[in-house]
């Protein structure tokens, strides 16, 4: 009799379509893994218009923030918090400088660096950390503009249906938000297991009743996949 061959894990990716399409690439390149796409939130861009005329830097949170930079002076600042953010900033025309982390190591790196300001910050309508605020009171002037909203999502009824099988589903959480999501969307029929960004994420992530949580090494998403990469034969 031959050895059945074990089924492909399955992960549930519920961020935005676009940023899900891109980490399901990188999932493809690492393992064998039957990736379900079912995006709980949408990210709409709020009109807004940004003079870089009195500001000497930006600092971006995000891909999206960093997608609605507009007309930057060629060689702007951009203090970034992670990788991708970075790189969407430097096809803007902007000098960054990446924490390659989350809110907290981005502070962290801009009050080492302490650039000439003022900086504005170019958030979502809904945002932790209150990074204008902290800077300032460390003596970095920050201002702050609302560029994009988070708009929630139901989950789909691709989401819903691997969620009520009977095989174990992963899903990684990039942020304690992303988690709040999931668990209202709960409970669910399957066993669930989680790759969190960071320890917030997964205490946000304790109402699911995981049956296995892994919080990655630093908040980034290189060290999520390789979460992922830890719960593969769990």
């Amino acid at each position: 009799m031959e050895d059945r061959v074990p089924d492909p894990m399955i992960v549930l990716l519920t961020r935005p379509e676009a940023s899900a399409l891109r980490f399901a690439e990188r999932i493809h390149a690492r393992m064998t893994a039957e990736v379900v796409i079912a995006p709980m939130v949408r990210i709409d861009p709020v009109p807004a218009e940004v003079k870089w005329d009195r500001w000497r830097g930006a600092i971006l949170t995000s891909q999206h923030g960093a997608g609605r930079l507009g007309d930057v002076p060629d060689g702007l600042p951009a203090f970034c918090v992670g990788r991708r953010t970075a790189q969407v900033a430097e096809a803007a025309g902007c000098t960054v400088r990446s924490a390659d982390g989350d809110a907290e190591a981005l502070i962290a790196m801009i009050a080492e660096l302490r650039p000439e300001g003022p900086l504005l910050h170019l958030r979502g309508e809904v945002s932790r950390g209150e990074i204008a605020g902290r800077l300032t009171a460390l003596g970095l002037e920050t201002g702050e503009t609302v560029v994009y909203r988070q708009q929630d999502l139901p989950l789909s009824d691709a989401g819903r249906s691997v969620l009520s099988g009977s095989r174990a589903v992963t899903v990684p959480l990039f942020s304690p938000r992303a988690a709040e999501r999931l668990v209202r969307a709960g409970p669910f029929g399957a066993p669930v297991m989680i790759a969190a960004m960071s320890a917030e994420v997964a205490r946000a992530a304790e109402p699911i009743g995981a049956a296995r949580i892994v919080v990655a090494e630093r908040p980034n998403a290189a060290s999520l996949l390789k979460a992922l990469s830890e719960l593969r034969g769990a």
